[in-house]
């Protein structure tokens, strides 16, 4: 798909056409967005890092009965609010960054996680758990994370992907140093000073990351003329909308499945302790980074969408035919490289296929509507996981993991489906 589509005679306004994307009136690329590109670093390194370093968390607490004898599902549940706090929160997120600005939304959005992390350490019970450790941080991380993923396709275009899977490794290397940073704090300070440490390094480097981000000049259709703000009826009327919304409905009840629980198949089934499960997901993390990055860059080449399918169906693969066949610390590793590197590409090529088919400058309000998408599968998926790995956990304490792993690769299976049927149609 080309970044700049030659010119067509203008639409009526009810249809969305993948040709009306509009051009910058300033192309050149660089200079300050360079800038941005390294604040989109820090925002995903902070929010999406400290997210992935949930099944930390949830080990530790599973293992210490620091909140009693709770289970699996009232756990996941936590992981699953947060997960879902940008798919919930987004749209808001992405019309407050269009009205107030980028800087502003995610200057609130960082206090928000970190006023979130901190009560989260002065909580005696799940209740409190579910309020602060999940909510506040949902709201929090999607009012940082839409102005960081949507901000970078406004100064590049040529280079847009590789740009923006630079921003978004962000989370793949948070994940690689916070994962086990944050089980060596729980081992050393106590899990309640480490919130309250991610939650002031959140708020202290979130705001200065915002206080540089700042949105290029205005953009204009290459007719010359002022680009109209695309409303939602127009959206909800374009039919290339509806099939890339299926596929965010789909692949995300199984994407989370491994980030959740590799920690406890380390711990339950090869009887490792919890720092080697962390390291798990630190592994999984640091090379999603790559992979981020590569697919980035094979996007700015060929069809994002095409490359976002292969990212999908690689990944559910491995989930269901390389994870259940792990016997040793060595081969759980290796599941959580691949798996990292094959999944990473997903999330890093879905802001530039919308930038592609809708403009830069519409990206935070339409990528907030298809992230609208990944509420069920968020919400639920990793609740799921839970309750059948639950079900699958014998009166000794141990559990076959295999049920849920297969649940998990399918769910990215279907995904590839539909965006594979989106290429296909496309190409015909």
């Amino acid at each position: 798909m080309s970044a700049n589509p030659s010119p067509q005679t203008e639409k009526p306004e009810a249809e969305v056409k993948i040709q009306d994307t509009p051009t910058t009136v300033e192309s050149t690329e660089g200079g300050y967005g360079w800038v941005i590109i390294v604040c989109s670093f820090v925002v995903n390194f902070l929010a999406l890092g400290i997210e992935s370093t949930w099944g930390v968390y949830q080990d530790y607490y599973l293992s210490s009965r620091v909140f009693g004898h709770s289970s699996h599902l009232q756990l996941a549940w936590i992981g699953a609010i947060q997960a879902v706090g940008i798919s919930i929160f987004g749209l808001p997120a992405g019309k407050l960054a269009e009205r107030i600005g980028h800087r502003w939304t995610g200057i609130a959005g960082s206090l928000i996680v970190g006023l979130g992390l901190v009560t989260a350490s002065l909580s005696n019970n799940m209740w409190q758990l579910y309020l602060n450790q999940g909510l506040l941080f949902a709201i929090g991380s999607a009012f940082m994370l839409i102005p960081a993923l949507t901000i970078p396709s406004q100064w590049f275009v040529k280079r847009r992907g590789l740009t923006t899977g630079v921003g978004v490794s962000g989370m793949g290397i948070g994940g690689l140093v916070l994962s086990p940073v944050t089980r060596s704090l729980i081992d050393q300070v106590g899990v309640y000073w480490t919130l309250r440490i991610m939650g002031i390094l959140n708020a202290a480097l979130g705001v200065g990351a915002f206080a540089f981000m700042k949105p290029k000049k205005e953009t204009r259709t290459e007719s010359g003329t002022a680009l109209p703000r695309l409303t939602l009826s127009q959206l909800l009327k374009d039919g290339k909308f509806y099939a890339m919304f299926a596929f965010m409905v789909l692949h995300i009840f199984g994407y989370y499945i491994p980030t959740f629980y590799n920690p406890e198949v380390a711990r339950v089934t090869l009887h490792r302790g919890g720092t080697d499960g962390a390291t798990t997901i630190a592994v999984q993390l640091g090379l999603s980074a790559l992979g981020r990055l590569l697919a980035g860059w094979l996007s700015d080449y060929a069809s994002p969408i095409l490359i976002l399918t292969l990212c999908q169906a690689m990944s559910g693969l491995v989930q269901m035919v390389f994870w259940p066949f792990c016997s040793n610390y060595a081969s759980l590793l290796g599941f959580a490289a691949v798996y990292g590197f094959v999944s990473g590409g997903i999330i890093s090529l879905i802001p530039v296929f919308l930038a592609d088919l809708y403009g830069p400058e519409r990206l935070p309000s339409v990528f907030g509507l298809a992230l609208s998408g990944t509420i069920p599968g968020t919400l639920a998926g990793p609740s799921v996981g839970g309750a059948i790995v639950d079900a699958n956990t014998s009166s000794d304490g141990t559990i076959n993991f295999v049920p849920v792993q297969l649940f998990g690769g399918s769910w990215l299976i279907a995904g590839a489906l539909v965006t594979f049927g989106i290429w296909a149609k496309r190409h015909r």
